[in-house]
């Protein structure tokens, strides 16, 4: 349905989507940048076990940039926590970190 009150405020040009949880490993490994990683976590944001997995993995998961982190932190409200100052992020201990907290919480890894 297309609503001509609403038609008038936006611009007539095609906007794509992604959404990492419906897409297969294969396909977001197509990606060649830090976006490959910050979908992969975002595929994986709630199950530790493939977080950890994809990181053992994955040697481009090792070292994120600083801006990756940030958006990986944003879109999943993750609250990771990495050192002020810092270019690249080790995600392992990132990643070892939270799932620590977790257990330490109580929730299941």
């Amino acid at each position: 349905m297309e609503d001509e009150a609403i038609l008038q405020y936006t611009a007539g040009y095609k906007v794509n989507l992604i959404a990492p949880e419906q897409m297969s490993e294969e396909e977001i490994g197509r990606f060649h940048s830090s976006l490959k990683e910050v979908l992969l976590y975002i595929k994986y944001s709630k199950d530790k076990q493939e977080l950890r997995r994809i990181m053992q993995e994955d040697p481009d998961f090792h070292s994120l940039d600083r801006q990756a982190a940030e958006v990986i932190n944003v879109t999943t409200n993750s609250r990771l926590k990495y050192p002020e100052g810092k270019e690249r992020v080790d995600m392992c201990l990132v990643i070892e970190e939270m799932i620590a907290d977790s257990e330490a919480r109580g929730e299941a890894p």
